[in-house]
C-alpha cells in the first residue's frame, strides 16, 4: 500500500488551484498553447479551457493572455497568473513527504 493525496485550494466554493491546474498552468507556460497543454495533460482543448475559466471564475485574476494580436493560439501566462502558480507551488512543497512519513508511522510501525 502506498498513500495518495491531492491538494487545492478554493475560494467561495470553487476550485482554484490543485495540484492537476498547477500542471495545467505549467504546461501553458512551457507550450505557449492551450492546445498542446491539453495534449500533454491527455484531455480535450475543451476539458482545458473550462477548468482555465473556471480557475479564473474562481480567484478573480486572468490567468493567461494571448502572446500577439495575429495568433490567438498562442498564449503565456500573466504576471498575477505566474505568480499565483509560484505561491502555490511553493505552499504545496513538502506535503507528499509529510504524507508519506505519516503513512509510514501509522501503517508501518
Amino acid at each position: 500500500m502506498e498513500p495518495k493525496f491531492n491538494l487545492w485550494i478554493e475560494n467561495n466554493g470553487e476550485v482554484v488551484l490543485s495540484l492537476w491546474r498547477a500542471d495545467l498552468l505549467q504546461a501553458i507556460a512551457t507550450t505557449s498553447s492551450l492546445k498542446e497543454a491539453a495534449e500533454k495533460m491527455k484531455i480535450s482543448t475543451k476539458e482545458a479551457q473550462e477548468k482555465l475559466q473556471e480557475m479564473e471564475r474562481g480567484s478573480g485574476i486572468k490567468f493567461v493572455t494571448s502572446t500577439s494580436q495575429n495568433d490567438s493560439n498562442k498564449m503565456k501566462l500573466t504576471s498575477e497568473g505566474e505568480q499565483l502558480l509560484k505561491k502555490f507551488w511553493e505552499f504545496s512543497k513538502g506535503f507528499g513527504a509529510e504524507v508519506a512519513e505519516k503513512f509510514n508511522k501509522s501503517f508501518k510501525e
